[in-house]
């Protein structure tokens, strides 16, 4: 139903969140991704805390082409392994075949994310990638004297939906001459890759110093590493110097006794994808499920998502999915959920804000699988809870704007973790203020339509409740919503506005500008 008139009956169960409240909007953290490198700051959630989406997923680059070396063992300069029954492994520690040898050495799980950079950076599923590397001492199986019979430290992996494919293998030595790094090449298939030709992309992965020194420690293990390293640095590694890895250095975590974790974004230039569609705009499972809804917020290939529903004891909740990644085809999008915590609107500090509240992690994830340009399927897992929702644009106005455009996520970037998601149709806004309650848990409220005088928008501002939405069939029934004050957003221009809100007897002013994520 549309507002162009007048704002909807709210207790009126089948008025549906469209008239009842707006929904909000996304980032991601984050990219970014995610599913993945640094989060990073991002819109309303704002700030040094906010979520992000990873800046490799949000622009990402072709990897490098390097060299494959002299001991590929991809037939290319000798023998070739790729040919041989049970390459395809993710455990690489040990040879394989007529072979036995396990190379020694601290744990090392290496994970990969293959993205598109022909196709906005979705990920690309079903390619194969062939990775291999020296052991502690430095040498290479199939070529180096003493391991010319062995075959470990060699596999091939078919990357998931996600992109990904995972190795556990051990940290390499580091040799004369050559920075620590491992080797890989990407094929289109895991066909492709066991035939021993065709791959669509040769690098290498770089190894931090850091953690390369607290490795190479375990003298006993690694006998000459440290003294190799020592005459190294990636500014004059024969491979890495050129741009000193910078799109190659791998993210580390761990510790010798509990193994490390390498990750890495490789971007390769797949096939050409149609950029993802403008799917920006208020969407909802219908007035059969009226009270809960979702804002899409989308700049450029990013989206900020947000769930606006109930938790168990029907207050409003509202939950952030602040970027993620998109399948190859640009068709459906993935990230992490999020539940903040921070201090009350009432006396708003955001020193308080927990992007992921008290535990500061996501509570899940949700994948928006767009069938049209107006209809999608959302499935979440939410706290080990799963489901699926089929949602539609919530149409709320109509006709031609004649106002300011002012869609967008709107916030005051000295006061991260809340923000506004103003949903616009013709001249109808319908903000959405998502924020934190007395008990600092993650509030919202809804302004379902308004009038305009001038470059000033004014509405009822709505406190809804209603049935609780992970984990059960929503029942529509319970949905209510109460007028609990005004909201007055006066535009000085497109990108900046004051935002007067009177709720319950307070009244406070607040600076907003649009989010830039």
């Amino acid at each position: 139903m549309n507002l162009p008139n007048r704002l909807p009956i709210l207790s009126d169960p089948d008025a549906g969140l469209g008239k009842t409240m707006a929904v909000m909007q996304q980032q991601n953290f984050h990219r970014r991704r995610a599913m993945l490198r640094a989060l990073g700051a991002l819109g309303g959630l704002g700030g040094a805390a906010m979520l992000a989406p990873s800046k490799a997923l949000a622009a990402c680059t072709v990897i490098p082409a390097e060299t494959a070396g002299p001991y590929p063992g991809d037939g290319t300069n000798g023998p070739n392994v790729l040919t041989q029954s049970g390459i395809v492994r993710s455990d690489i520690r040990s040879s394989f075949g007529t072979a036995s040898a396990v190379a020694g050495g601290t744990l090392l799980t290496v994970t990969l994310q293959l993205v598109n950079t022909n196709g906005s950076c979705a990920s690309l599923a079903g390619y194969a990638v062939y990775l291999w590397h020296c052991d502690a001492a430095g040498n290479y199986s199939l070529y180096s004297n003493g391991v010319t019979t062995q075959n470990y430290l060699r596999g091939v992996q078919v990357s998931d939906a996600s992109g990904m494919v995972t190795f556990t293998t051990i940290f390499p030595g580091c040799y004369s001459g050559r920075w620590p790094h491992i080797h890989f090449e990407v094929y289109n298939s895991v066909g492709q890759a066991v035939s021993g030709r065709n791959a669509v992309a040769t690098s290498q992965l770089a190894l931090p110093e850091a953690v390369s020194r607290q490795v190479y420690a375990q003298t006993a293990l690694y006998p000459s590493s440290t003294n190799n390293l020592n005459q190294l640095t990636l500014a004059t590694d024969n491979v890495f110097s050129d741009d000193r890895a910078v799109n190659q250095l791998a993210s580390v975590s761990g510790s010798v006794a509990a193994g490390y974790l390498a990750t890495l974004t490789v971007g390769v230039a797949g096939a050409a994808v149609s950029a993802p569609a403008d799917y920006a705009d208020m969407w909802w499972a219908g007035s059969s499920e009226n009270g809960w809804g979702v804002s899409i917020t989308q700049h450029g290939t990013v989206q900020f998502i947000v769930l606006y529903v109930y938790d168990g004891s029907g207050n409003p909740v509202w939950y952030a999915m602040p970027g993620g990644t998109w399948n190859a085809a640009n068709t459906a999008y993935t990230g992490a959920l999020y539940l903040p915590t921070s201090a009350p609107y009432t006396a708003y500090d955001a020193s308080q804000f927990r992007a992921g509240g008290a535990t500061n992690a996501s509570v899940g994830t949700a994948t928006i699988t767009y069938t049209s340009t107006s209809t999608a399927t959302l499935t979440y897992t939410i706290n080990g809870v799963s489901g699926s929702k089929t949602l539609t644009r919530q149409v709320f106005a109509t006709g031609t704007r004649t106002v300011l455009a002012v869609k967008d996520l709107w916030w005051n970037p000295s006061e991260n973790g809340w923000g506004v998601n103003i949903a616009q149709q013709a001249n109808m806004l319908f903000p959405v203020w998502y924020t934190y309650g007395s008990d600092g848990k993650a509030k919202w409220f809804g302004v379902p339509g308004g009038t305009w005088s001038g470059n000033t928008f004014t509405g009822t501002i709505y406190a809804a409740s209603g049935a609780q939405w992970v984990g059960t069939v929503y029942d529509a029934s319970r949905f209510a919503a109460t007028a609990v004050g005004t909201m007055t957003l006066a535009f000085s221009d497109a990108n900046n506005a004051v935002m007067t809100y009177t709720v319950n007897g307070v009244t406070q002013t607040k600076s907003i500008v649009r989010q830039v994520f």
